[in-house]
């Protein structure tokens, strides 16, 4: 928002949504990503103003210091209100604010079928576009670009690093496993950290009771195949890996034998191949806020949300009933809800 004498005014330059979802029990960053193009200049003050409706049981706390932004400072107040100083006086917010970043591309894609199916992106190339082709610059597409429309805004990743965290927490609550683990039978653990790398193979199935920490890499092949316990009933579970995940040759995933059950998979790894997935998977849901998903070679999957995505060789991502929201592509009648996760023993 602009300044008016040294308080928010009552113009706003740009806004964001943030998710309840995101903000944990626990002090954390959440994203907000602002859904209008600023250009902002050195010399002119602005306010990051947090407006939301407030009762004596639902409410936000923020992390604050004192002085800890020389060029800032800290106000209390209402959007359009009177504003007053903070107490104790001179308290500043923790934040961080990004400016720029990359634009979106589409290459080598084909969106939509007949008539139906718009492409949204700074930059499409090589593609086949149904319906409009929305883009600034682009080539090698049977459509030339349509520059009506500005850059599609950012949109926040679903998952905060604090609910990474906790999911995290929640695994180290079971103990942990020292080393590499590989399944040489059935076995069922969670919640539980693992300290190397994960390895589900030759037909084995490891059924998963709560919240699973691979602090290496996840490799499921050969038959493999990773299900939630009955006791999850229609809530889901989690694995999280820091390194890669590896999902091939007819690994399977599925949920706790509930409709809406899912298993998602989410790796913290920047690497481009953060998660590969080929030949079949089932009931997972897979999330890379950091680094690339691969899927090819008739790899399925429920969804996808990932830094970059890479489709290839027959790839299908079916959105099913329970993983349609803003964040995710639309799919079936259904809400992504990460409070439904939860953690059974």
């Amino acid at each position: 928002m602009t300044d008016s004498n040294g308080s928010p005014s009552s113009t706003t330059l740009a806004q964001g949504t943030l998710s309840a979802s995101a903000v944990s029990t626990n002090y954390g960053w959440a994203e907000v990503p602002f859904s209008t193009f600023v250009q902002l200049s050195s010399a002119t003050t602005y306010w990051l103003v947090l407006d939301t409706s407030t009762s004596s049981s639902k409410y936000y706390k923020i992390g604050a210091n004192n002085n800890g932004y020389a060029n800032g400072t800290g106000k209390t107040g209402a959007y359009s209100g009177t504003w007053n100083n903070t107490s104790p006086s001179g308290l500043d917010c923790f934040f961080n604010l990004y400016l720029g970043g990359m634009t979106g591309s589409i290459t080598g894609i084909k969106v939509g079928t007949g008539s139906v199916g718009n492409a949204y992106a700074n930059t499409i190339k090589n593609s086949t576009i149904a319906g409009t082709n929305y883009c600034k610059t682009g080539t090698g597409n049977n459509k030339a670009c349509n520059t009506s429309k500005d850059d599609p805004s950012q949109i926040a990743m679903p998952i905060s690093e604090q609910n990474i965290q906790d999911w995290k927490n929640a695994a180290s609550a079971g103990g942990s496993i020292n080393g590499n683990y590989t399944l040489t039978s059935n076995t069922t653990i969670g919640p539980k950290k693992i300290t190397g790398n994960l390895t589900v193979d030759n037909g084995h199935t490891l059924t998963l009771s709560g919240a699973i920490w691979v602090q290496g890499n996840l490799d499921v092949n050969n038959n493999g195949s990773l299900k939630l316990a009955s006791s999850f009933g229609s809530s889901s579970g989690v694995i999280i890996v820091d390194g890669t995940i590896t999902i091939s040759n007819n690994a399977f995933f599925s949920g706790s034998g509930t409709a809406g059950s899912y298993i998602l998979a989410l790796s913290t790894s920047s690497s481009s191949q953060a998660i590969t997935l080929s030949n079949n998977a089932g009931a997972v849901a897979l999330y890379a806020a950091n680094g690339t998903i691969d899927v090819a070679n008739n790899g399925t999957a429920k969804a996808l949300n990932g830094y970059y995505i890479h489709l290839g060789n027959n790839a299908a991502i079916t959105y099913d009933s329970g993983l349609a929201n803003q964040n995710f592509v639309s799919g079936p009648s259904g809400s992504w809800n990460i409070t439904k996760w939860k953690e059974v023993e």
